[in-house]
């Protein structure tokens, strides 16, 4: 029998193809990442059941700032405005717009040699805008005070947010920059 070549490598290179655009069908909603040193920004979908989860590499004693962000397009003042109304007002005032519902359960271990260890978690009903910068708005979930070693993050969404369709979103770790080492 005379195998064909060139048509087994097309045949495979199409099975290939194939079998990798189904890949995201067969990943649940679980999205795992390497461990990593903040700051770091990752994609999060306000879907209930969908949930972030990091290996976190943590080199400085400090305070660390854990948070969701909603993006716009910077170009786009109609855009700007819309997400604002999604995200909300922050809350000082009496009668302040929450905005979308977005809430979360979020959890931090710390992971050593002997195994995990739960520092922090929390369901959190109701996130309200904090900050802003320029193409985003920032829902704060939590400023958590880390010693250097590491620890396994997640945040997950409790609720569907079908309003979010289409506004880009990320789960967001960092500090400020002239934050200073904890004792």
């Amino acid at each position: 029998m005379k195998v064909n070549w060139k048509q087994l490598v097309i045949k495979n290179k199409w099975l290939a193809l194939a079998m990798i655009a189904m890949l995201p069908l067969s990943i649940s909603c679980t999205h795992k990442t390497q461990s990593r040193s903040p700051p770091l920004v990752l994609p999060f979908e306000v879907k209930a059941g969908s949930k972030i989860e990091t290996e976190l590499h943590i080199e400085e004693h400090k305070e660390y700032i854990f948070s969701l962000k909603f993006q716009y397009k910077s170009d786009d003042p109609e855009d700007r405005v819309r997400v604002q109304k999604l995200v909300g007002e922050d809350g000082r005032h009496k009668g302040d717009n929450p905005g979308i519902l977005t809430p979360i359960r979020f959890k931090i271990h710390a992971v050593d040699a002997t195994g995990e260890k739960p520092i922090l978690d929390q369901e959190i009903p109701v996130l309200r805008l904090r900050s802003w910068g320029d193409g985003h708005f920032t829902k704060h979930i939590a400023y958590v005070v880390l010693k250097p070693g590491n620890y396994r993050v997640s945040v997950e969404s409790l609720k569907d947010a079908p309003e979010l369709v289409g506004t880009p979103i990320a789960f967001s770790i960092g500090f400020y920059p002239k934050s200073t080492r904890t004792k």
